[in-house]
């Protein structure tokens, strides 16, 4: 699966050799409207995922440490 998606990204990259960003620049590339629309979705998602996961961490780290 890894392999795969390593493949897919590989290949999305080399559609566009000047620019970095592979998923985002081909989803800017196909849907030109609204216009910044992708970056900033993936931009508030690895913020939102950001967080999540560190509370998780914590929460974890806590309760293995009371029980």
């Amino acid at each position: 699966m890894s392999a795969c998606a390593l493949g897919v990204y590989l290949e999305l990259a080399s559609y566009f050799p000047a620019r970095s960003g592979a998923e985002v620049v081909y989803l800017e590339q196909a849907y030109p409207r609204p216009r910044y629309f992708f970056p900033t979705a993936f931009a508030v998602q690895s913020v939102i995922l950001s967080f999540s996961s560190s509370n998780a961490i914590g929460e974890f780290v806590f309760l293995r440490n009371i029980f």
